[in-house]
């Protein structure tokens, strides 16, 4: 009977190291945990189940404040589509979901106007179409 628990011990404690390490504790940590784990396993296998797992909900946490700070910079790059309202990127042409033109060019010279310009700046070329 004691053989078995020792078995029992053992690879619980293997799991215990195995996981520490896949959730990013240190080498000493996770042997710590797993040194625990073989000599008390009532006790510190629920422990680090408890325990250790908290700093692994800290750092998705962190992975989730990143991804808001990445969404953020989107938001501030974007204008919305005139036509359709959708959310497009500020230097984009064209609204990829409803094909209006976002930027016009003048047909004579290629250059970016304005929405509400009559005439191209540049070569005096009236605008139609845009």
């Amino acid at each position: 009977m004691g053989s078995i628990l020792h078995i029992i011990g053992a690879l619980v404690a293997i799991w215990v190291y195995n996981d520490a390490k896949k959730f990013g504790h240190s080498m000493t940590v996770a042997l710590l945990w797993a040194a625990g784990s073989i000599i008390m396993v009532p006790i510190f296998f629920p422990a680090y189940l408890i325990l250790a797992r908290k700093q692994v909900m800290k750092s998705n946490r962190n992975l989730e404040e990143v991804t808001i700070e990445i969404d953020a910079e989107f938001v501030e790059n974007t204008v919305d589509c005139p036509m359709c309202g959708r959310k497009v990127k500020e230097d984009y042409k064209l609204c990829p979901y409803c094909g209006f033109t976002l930027k016009p060019t003048c047909n004579k010279c290629g250059m970016e106007l304005e929405r509400d310009w009559k005439v191209c700046p540049t070569c005096q070329t009236s605008v139609t179409g845009k």
